[in-house]
């Protein structure tokens, strides 16, 4: 089964929790010292959670450096496929542009939203013919831009052959039992269409298909009870590798919010714990109700978290030997931005790598191209193990250069204005000068900026926030 991250998430899922109570507060916005009282940290083998502003000034330094010697744990596993998501497919005409836009990032994957081309948005009946047009545009246009994977979710959404399904909402997508043979034949088609065997293939497709998610997320986007996703997973598992033995077949994404249910003990959930204490509340109201309007400077600093964020998500991922991640939101999701909806999305809304109407680049854009070209043709990625496990350094191999990427997690909510958490590492990378080069960030910065810096005593000094940055040696 397919190893897979599903970020559509994003670093605002995990506040999402958090959100509906923050912006019932009552209490009038005001300016608010940030707590010194730290949340849980972060999790071992998950991005860090805070956010910070390098424009911004820095609270107290820390130094911290290695203990007795790093430790290298480098996993085994070819290079990670880093995409996008969620492609917009209902307007057909609208889909080219953005893969043009998208395009100069290089990613090699990206995922389409799946409910245009649902089951029943695909075929009208059980006698009907299914229709490949809109799922056909989608992999037209984007093979054209460069992408050569896709990750694609069928959902078996059905008026007519789901279990529990209306006009207005589906309570069990769940193929019924008397449509269960229709179901299998509907993923074996979609498979066959898009395997590259010349047998039935989409005219003019490029590379084939390999990655499908049966569903798109459990929670009240795949809301059937567990048994019945299980038997349709199956069913569609079996009828996938009758298409295509190389079909890779995953389950739909886990809702990681939605672990937070009962309250439950530290013990019980791991290391899962959003960096927000009960004091944030406040704080994190004014901060989305300041989203939600439209502030500028609270915008930017969002776009700026976003482009942190997602960095760190795919680094994290690559050394952990995950295959795939989608990296979200490809566009702001337009109508999650509006009042009516309270910021119910979190940060997502908000994070989009590109506008396509006003040709738009975001920060996250840049930022993603800024890692991909550290990350090409990278052979492993080893996290080195320092005394502060707030402290993150990445060690990537390549074939003719050694690359370090590093940042700091202070463990707790950091908002617009607070001050920056910052901590110095000394880190051991032999004799000559290296190249810093910090992640971009900032709203219209389309180069990043660089720093040389020389061992001093054999170790480099450095000064880390949650701003990831890139050490290297020219040539």
């Amino acid at each position: 089964m397919l190893r897979t991250l599903k970020d559509r998430e994003f670093p605002a899922r995990v506040w999402m929790a958090l959100i509906a109570a923050a912006l019932a507060c009552s209490r009038a916005p005001t300016t608010v010292t940030p707590s010194s009282t730290a949340a849980s940290t972060s999790a071992t083998d998950t991005a860090g959670s805070s956010a910070t502003n390098a424009a911004i000034s820095t609270s107290a330094t820390i130094t911290a450096e290695p203990t007795s010697g790093p430790t290298l744990t480098p996993r085994p596993a070819s290079p990670i496929l880093i995409g996008t998501e969620y492609i917009l497919t209902d307007n057909p005409a609208r889909i080219g542009a953005l893969a043009e836009l998208l395009a100069p990032i290089g990613l090699p994957m990206a995922k389409p939203l799946p409910e245009p081309f649902s089951w029943g948005k695909m075929q009208a009946s059980p006698d009907a013919a299914i229709d490949f047009s809109r799922l056909d545009v989608f992999v037209r246009e984007f093979q054209e831009a460069g992408f050569s994977d896709f990750l694609i979710a069928l959902k078996s959404a059905n008026l007519w052959g789901s279990r529990v399904s209306s006009a207005l909402i589906t309570l069990n997508p769940a193929p019924r039992p008397e449509y269960m043979a229709a179901y299998e034949g509907w993923i074996s088609s979609v498979v066959e269409r898009y395997d590259a065997d010349r047998l039935a293939d989409m005219p003019g497709l490029l590379n084939p298909i390999r990655y499908y998610e049966i569903g798109s997320e459990f929670s009240s986007y795949e809301p059937e009870p567990v048994a019945e996703y299980l038997e349709t997973l199956e069913h569609a598992y079996a009828a996938a590798h009758r298409a295509d033995e190389n079909a890779m077949v995953t389950h739909a994404a886990f809702l990681t919010t939605l672990a937070f249910g009962g309250n439950p003990a530290p013990a019980t959930m791991g290391r899962i714990i959003p960096p927000a204490v009960e004091a944030d509340r406040c704080r994190l109201a004014d901060y989305f109700n300041e989203l939600v309007a439209g502030e500028e400077v609270t915008l930017r600093w969002t776009q700026a978290f976003a482009a942190e964020d997602l960095v760190k998500k795919v680094v994290v991922s690559a050394e952990q030997g995950i295959l795939l991640i989608n990296t979200a939101f490809t566009e702001d999701l337009i109508w999650l931005k509006l009042p009516l909806f309270q910021a119910g999305a979190g940060t997502a809304a908000w994070a989009g790598l590109v506008d396509v109407e006003r040709r738009e680049f975001r920060a996250g854009f840049y930022a993603l191209q800024q890692l991909r070209r550290h990350l090409d043709g990278y052979e492993h990625v080893a996290r080195l193990t320092q005394s502060d496990d707030g402290i993150r350094v990445y060690e990537v191999a390549r074939p003719q250069q050694t690359i370090w990427i590093a940042w700091y997690d202070p463990g707790r909510l950091i908002l617009p204005g607070d001050p920056v958490p910052e901590t110095v590492l000394r880190l051991e990378l032999g004799a000559s000068p290296v190249t810093v080069e910090s992640l971009i960030t900032q709203f219209g910065q389309t180069t990043p900026d660089r720093t040389v810096l020389s061992p001093e005593g054999g170790f480099i000094p450095l000064s880390l926030t949650s701003r990831p940055v890139f050490i290297y040696r020219e040539g």
